[in-house]
């Protein structure tokens, strides 16, 4: 009996906690899109009076420092509308598709990025698998995020290998300590596992990592929204993401997603 008294004043001591850091996050939310918004029209702006610029300079120096400008608002513009997108989720669109569909598109569009110029993505996928319900642009963005990230995490050298296969959604067994840390049900699900070649994740920090304004990046690199929105997006549709605790090189994150009924 005194076991039971100390869990149940254990998990009301965790709903506090959570409690707080929601509303916490809450403001930083509304703060984060006020803030956007506000800076969205000028940069705007900005962006189209650079690009003006840039198609009418002739001197070779000048509009390479044009385009250095034009750039660097786009990494703004970016930015902002990552903070849009936590602070105020889209309305999701779901419908069944095809994964491997959404994975390979999700693959094209980094590979035309700079930083993708040596990096190798490989892709393995299980035959039949089965068609997922739920929004094929948001989950795009999910995997764009993590090969984004992975590119950055190799330093854009190494190779990113993307696995899909049927699997079934696993009992929680870890401590709960966030509303988002919940299992989803049990039952069938499409796994994707996501790994590269770069130097891994403390294990110390995989707890952490999907908070929002986390990040391991050098000031400048990144807000720590990336991986918050994947998790978002994801437990949303009623799947699942982690990342593999493991100590060496090479992450693992793995989505699992439920199937169409």
């Amino acid at each position: 009996q005194l076991q039971e008294v100390k869990h149940a004043n254990d998990q009301l001591s965790l709903a506090q906690e959570e409690l707080v850091q929601t509303e916490k996050l809450a403001s930083i939310g509304r703060l984060a899109a006020g803030v956007a918004h506000e800076l969205g029209n000028p940069l705007g702006a900005i962006t189209g009076y650079v690009s003006m610029l840039v198609v009418d300079e002739r001197d070779a120096s000048r509009k390479e420092v044009l385009q250095r400008i034009a750039s660097e608002t786009k990494r703004m513009d970016r930015i902002i509308r990552d903070l849009l997108d936590y602070a105020r989720p889209k309305k999701s669109n779901a419908g069944p598709f095809v994964i491997e569909d959404v994975i390979q598109t999700a693959v094209s569009i980094v590979s035309a990025q700079r930083g993708f110029r040596d990096v190798e993505v490989v892709q393995r996928f299980a035959e039949a698998l089965p068609l997922i319900a739920a929004d094929p642009h948001r989950i795009q963005q999910v995997f764009v995020n993590l090969l984004i990230n992975a590119s950055d995490a190799m330093g854009g050298r190494g190779r990113i290998t993307i696995e899909a296969e049927g699997s079934e959604f696993p009992e929680h067994t870890a401590p709960i300590r966030r509303a988002s840390d919940m299992a989803p049900p049990l039952g069938p699900a499409v796994e994707i596992r996501v790994t590269d070649t770069g130097p891994g994740i403390d294990p110390d920090v995989t707890g952490k990592i999907f908070d929002p304004f986390y990040t391991t990046k050098e000031p400048g690199h990144g807000t720590g929204l990336g991986l918050a929105i994947c998790r978002r997006i994801v437990n949303e549709c009623g799947g699942r993401i982690a990342v593999e605790r493991k100590r060496g090189p090479g992450a693992v994150f793995v989505i699992q997603l439920p199937p169409a009924p």
